[in-house]
């Protein structure tokens, strides 16, 4: 008998979505993601929300976690009170009630954390994104590198990363992932580039960092702290309650497995980079030096999100997009079906990995092929298309094309409140 995806999922869809709404995020509905009748009935029809198949358990990721992500690099949270630095970095105090809860939460990030040491161990390629990005920051590496190889570095880098790299469950922003925080004695929190400021920085800081008189490139004063949005523990908690379904559940397992990737590509480049070293582009034709996007549109050919930028990490359908830099936002998204994310999860899709890339497994090029050619199970099944609002047209308004097939099949308009709540202004079909 096939068993649920992963484990704690709900063995049904729960009937009041209502249930599992979050506190502090907008009221939405899982059964009407997105305004307009014809889409909220394509997103269902072609798996992108709701129900799919299962698979048996044992053909998921059963894999051992990488180093980086195991449980004793997770705190729960920090202020001026549990967190003390010596000379060799900071040291991070915890309470019994805090590490209590952060082991229910950690048994329901496994299996994320599975796929994202696939993620980032991933063999699918003859040159890895960290081969690439040690290339690209080849001149500013520093002098006691000179005589490795690129892999030797990488491999120095990364034991790097492992060592020192500790993620956090603290911050509130508007988009899920990690961020910046500002704790109450001044001491500067900032994911992924480092953790304090020195004291020359900034007179009566403490110096939380060991900064020593040697060459640019230096490693000794980067130590990664990656604070991961609350949403996330939120979200986390809902699971351990069985509250979220099947496609809930692996959506946010998915999206959670994405961001803690996208971190640890800035904290790999801030080793090669050093201390308060700026991102490069890894390659010329990159939209913009962001190492955690790079790394993104390295493994996927395009970038992960929610429809919604307000929405918890579970909510409605995810999408896929090009990666054009920071604005405008691409006009054009392609909506990722639960298929294809759960083949992520199995232990088949990884067992022949560049077989698996090249079959359109492992990145977003099958879901933003062009409509012709191939079979129908090739094409695009869902597209949406923002026309953006001019100077002639409201601002809380924006237009939709959605595509099947590559053929129109609804047009609107949208108008969108600061809530989150929307209505439909002008609607053909």
């Amino acid at each position: 008998m096939a068993k649920q995806i992963l484990p704690h999922i709900a063995e049904k869809e729960l009937q009041d979505q209502a249930d599992v709404e979050l506190k502090d995020t907008p009221q939405t509905s899982e059964r009407l993601p997105l305004t307009g009748p014809v889409l909220n009935e394509m997103i269902r029809k072609h798996g992108m929300v709701g129900e799919f198949p299962p698979v048996d358990e044992n053909e998921l990721l059963d894999n051992e976690i990488d180093e980086i992500f195991q449980r004793q690099k997770w705190v729960l949270g920090l202020d001026e009170e549990n967190i003390t630095v010596d000379e060799d970095g900071p040291l991070f105090k915890v309470d019994p009630a805090s590490e209590a809860e952060l082991d229910i939460l950690w048994e329901q990030m496994v299996p994320g954390l599975r796929l994202a040491t696939k993620l980032i161990n991933d063999v699918s390629r003859p040159k890895s994104f960290w081969v690439e990005t040690v290339e690209a920051y080849k001149d500013v590496i520093g002098e006691e590198y000179a005589n490795m190889t690129t892999k030797k570095i990488v491999a120095a880098f990364f034991k790097l990363v492992r060592s020192r790299t500790k993620f956090l469950f603290r911050w509130q922003e508007e988009n899920v992932g990690a961020s910046t925080a500002q704790n109450p004695n001044h001491l500067r929190l900032v994911a992924l580039r480092h953790l304090g400021q020195p004291a020359s920085a900034r007179e009566g800081t403490p110096a939380m960092l060991k900064l020593l008189n040697t060459p640019k490139g230096t490693r000794s004063a980067c130590w990664p702290t990656i604070s991961m949005h609350s949403d996330f523990q939120k979200c986390f908690s809902l699971a351990h309650q069985k509250r979220l379904t099947r496609d809930q559940r692996l959506r946010l397992d998915f999206q959670f497995a994405v961001a803690v990737c996208h971190e640890v590509a800035h904290a790999f480049t801030m080793m090669c980079g050093g201390y308060l070293a700026k991102e490069m582009k890894l390659h010329a034709s990159d939209p913009e030096a962001e190492a955690g996007y790079a790394w993104e549109d390295f493994f996927f050919a395009g970038l992960t999100m929610q429809f919604r930028p307000w929405a918890t990490p579970y909510k409605g359908p995810l999408i896929a997009m090009v990666w054009i830099g920071k604005t405008p936002s691409p006009p054009t998204k392609f909506f990722i079906p639960m298929q294809w994310i759960q083949r992520l999860f199995l232990k088949s899709t990884w067992k022949h990995a560049r077989a698996s890339r090249r079959n359109g497994f492992l990145d977003y090029l099958s879901l933003m092929a062009a409509p012709s050619g191939g079979s129908e199970e090739d094409r695009v099944l869902t597209q949406i298309e923002f026309i953006f609002p001019t100077e002639d047209t409201k601002v809380d308004t924006l237009v939709y094309v959605l595509r099947e097939y590559g053929s129109v099949v609804e047009t609107y308009e949208e108008q969108c409140d600061q809530d989150g709540s929307c209505k439909i202004t002008k609607f053909q079909g």
